[in-house]
């Protein structure tokens, strides 16, 4: 909820990143592990994790624009980022084809 709130009130862009992923571990630390809000909780880690690599790209380099798509592509069972809706966009050069079927796991995120 503080998260939730402080994305409402504050969003400090970058630096959030920071401050939502200690907010998720103490969320975290709170909920049985394997139970739904843990599960849940784990989904937004992996969305944090999503806005941490898009700030810290380098729009210039594709290897770093690659980096991103190739982390949406891991995490797209979660659906908490259109891949396919993400990969039409120009605006981060070409999309590659996935480097891996492998999809990270709960624990992985």
């Amino acid at each position: 909820q503080k998260m939730y709130d402080r994305w409402s009130l504050n969003y400090q862009q970058s630096a959030d990143v920071n401050f939502s992923l200690q907010d998720l571990k103490d969320a975290t630390d709170a909920v049985e592990v394997n139970s739904a809000e843990w599960k849940r909780i784990n989904d937004v880690k992996a969305y944090v994790h999503f806005m941490k690599l898009m700030y810290q790209r380098n729009p210039l380099v594709q290897a770093s624009n690659d980096s991103v798509y190739q982390y949406i592509y891991s995490i797209h069972q979660i659906m908490l980022v259109q891949t396919a809706a993400f990969t039409g966009q120009r605006y981060l050069g070409t999309a590659p084809e996935p480097l891996t079927a492998h999809q990270l796991t709960e624990q992985e995120i």
